[in-house]
């Protein structure tokens, strides 16, 4: 038996050290998938209060009519607008379409396609996991929002699409390293910016947040692993 469990722990070290990259995605996404759960077993409790509380007051302490026209923004970075002619309003569509149309001209399909459905495949991920646990949002919101609050589908949603799109950016756009690091600070910034207006508007809880974020992170590294994969076995 030992010497089978050898020849096995043997296999998969073999096989991490030749992938390291897909070793690292599985690590992440088993780490995420753990602590989204750990955190949403934790509502029906009521352990997540003092944390949100306190991070709300930090927050929403200071009331500016700049940071509400910045949460405002954010928001809508990642909303598609209810009327198709309503161009003022600035959405991911617009944000997605440059990259979709760039990624066909230089015949990278796999990418393209990849920049609209796994997003697509999030938004109704995160349609189901509202429905499981119908946490309502937050009394005194800033402005009307329907729908249950964790977790934030705009958090969720700007970690995979801004962490998409800087992938994007990273394998065709930049060679140095401090251009790589520039795409990693502005994804960071995003998803940081997108969290704090929808804790500033009131309309989320900062565990909604933080669930949002780890569970976007699960859904981004499978999905650039899936993205790899497909790439390399299409060259």
């Amino acid at each position: 038996m030992s010497s089978r469990l050898k020849a096995f722990a043997d296999t998969v070290w073999t096989w991490i050290r030749r992938h390291p990259f897909f070793a690292a995605a599985l690590i992440v996404i088993g780490a995420a998938i753990d602590v989204f759960y750990e955190l949403a077993e934790e509502l029906p409790e009521g352990d997540l209060g003092p944390f949100d509380n306190f991070v709300r007051h930090i927050v929403q302490q200071y009331q500016l009519p700049g940071l509400f026209v910045f949460s405002i923004v954010m928001t809508d970075l990642l909303i598609v607008p209810s009327r198709a002619a309503d161009w003022r309003t600035v959405n991911i569509i617009y944000l997605l379409l440059p990259f979709v149309i760039y990624l066909v001209a230089v015949r990278r399909y796999i990418l393209a396609i990849g920049i609209i459905v796994i997003p697509s495949l999030t938004g109704l991920l995160i349609g189901l996991l509202k429905g499981i646990y119908h946490r309502p949002r937050p009394e005194h919101e800033l402005i009307i929002t329907p729908g249950y609050s964790f977790p934030s589908g705009h958090a969720f949603s700007s970690v995979v699409i801004y962490g998409l799109l800087g992938y994007v950016a990273w394998k065709c756009f930049s060679r140095r390293r401090r251009q790589r690091a520039s795409i990693v600070f502005v994804v960071i910034l995003l998803i940081l910016a997108t969290g704090y207006a929808r804790v500033y508007l009131g309309v989320h809880y900062p565990s909604d947040v933080a669930g949002g974020w780890i569970g976007g992170l699960a859904v981004l590294c499978g999905g650039i692993a899936l993205l790899e994969v497909l790439q390399r076995r299409c060259k």
